[in-house]
């Protein structure tokens, strides 16, 4: 039975391992920074955001994430310098991560091109003292089974590319380049790091007097896993208020989708913004959770009154 449960663990942690890694994030466009190390700089004045992500409430051992970045420009937007601290926790596993990312911008007739790279530390831990884990006749029978925490340390860089204009955006970057074993039996590489490709695109366009429409693409790519897409359609209103809708495609065969999710954020002040997110699963998943919850605040070091314009996420 212990052999049995071993295997369990590692078939887990194998399929893990061969489909989307990296934290999954509903509002990615007030988070660009994290999928690309070229987005650093990006903004005239320096910005904080720190994000919250519950997925799937209500199922045992869901994904939860939390990560704070920093985004700065330097030397009049020539260049750029974001840090990233990000913290991943499902089932017994947890993952903390901190990252620097440096980003050269070159400036072209009414656009700007960048190109960034990204180094980032990671520490994976596998806690098989959890309370959670259990067997008919007790873990501690099976010499296999570590009953302690068993931790992997590893180094990853990355490269991006994001160009910009007054209304639109691409941007296409691989945040780790670099396999990695994170097996906690170092005799073989039953799960590895793969590396995860990320192409955004949008735009914006002036429906009316007050109103904008912003549509956005994120697509999302790991090794031996399928194109994972996100869909998002917002409005804005004066400059401040957005509602928006994102399509998720993914789930297993049969499924019309992996969840749609509703976001709303709101320019509080030209320092302070906050963000919400509640997606609603579509796959099978639907019949045990309660959906994934995200929140979000962003800060950015601007004086009160300054002439510098605010960027919300419709400008790129």
């Amino acid at each position: 039975m212990m052999r049995y449960i071993i295997i369990s663990i590692g078939l887990v942690v194998a399929t893990a391992a061969s489909s989307q890694q990296d934290v999954m994030l509903t509002q990615f466009m007030y988070n660009k920074l994290s999928l690309n190390p070229a987005y650093a700089g990006e903004y005239d004045y320096a910005n904080l955001t720190a994000t919250v992500r519950e997925q799937h409430n209500g199922f045992p051992g869901a994904p939860s994430a939390q990560l704070a970045t920093l985004n700065m420009p330097l030397l009049r937007k020539s260049l750029g310098l974001g840090f990233e601290v990000q913290n991943n926790s499902i089932g017994i596993t947890k993952r903390t991560s901190v990252s620097m990312m440096y980003a050269y911008r070159f400036a072209l007739r009414n656009s700007n091109l960048s190109m960034g790279m990204r180094v980032t530390a990671k520490r994976y831990a596998f806690d098989f003292t959890d309370d959670r884990l259990i067997a008919t006749q007790g873990l501690t029978l099976d010499p296999s089974i570590p009953n302690e925490v068993v931790a992997r340390n590893l180094m990853n860089v990355g490269f991006g590319i994001y160009y910009s204009a007054d209304n639109y955006f691409l941007s296409l970057s691989s945040p780790g380049l670099v396999k990695g074993d994170i097996d906690f039996d170092t005799n073989n590489e039953l799960s590895q790091e793969v590396r995860h490709v990320y192409l955004m695109g949008g735009a914006t366009f002036g429906v009316a007097d007050r109103v904008d429409f912003t549509p956005q693409l994120l697509m999302k790519y790991a090794e031996n896993a399928p194109f994972d897409i996100d869909l998002n359609f917002g409005l804005t209103l004066d400059e401040r208020y957005t509602g928006a809708v994102t399509y998720r495609f993914g789930g297993a065969s049969g499924d019309v989708g992996e969840s749609i999710d509703v976001l709303l954020s709101f320019q509080l002040s030209e320092q302070l913004l906050l963000g919400f997110s509640l997606d609603f699963t579509l796959s099978e998943l639907r019949s045990y959770d309660n959906g994934s919850l995200e929140l979000l605040a962003r800060y950015s070091f601007v004086k009160t009154g300054s002439k510098v314009k605010m960027i919300n996420p419709r400008y790129f």
